[in-house]
């Protein structure tokens, strides 16, 4: 299944079906104004924020541990 040709409440329907297995995710994004029109704009600041961040997260993955394990 190629994620980036499925409509958006395709993609909010395999959400909530790996959401209603227990599974926890989190969502991460810049800010975006006027999303999804011709005005859209994204704080171009933010895309070095959420790198950092990112990175950080998969720098450290083997230091996590799960709940309930």
């Amino acid at each position: 299944m190629v994620l980036e040709k499925l409509k958006p409440a395709v993609l909010w329907e395999i959400f909530e079906q790996i959401l209603t297995k227990g599974i926890q995710m989190v969502s991460i994004c810049p800010s975006i104004e006027n999303p999804h029109s011709s005005d859209e704009r994204v704080r171009i600041e933010d895309i070095g924020i959420l790198y950092s961040i990112l990175k950080n997260i998969l720098g450290n993955l083997g230091t996590y541990t799960l709940q309930g394990s």
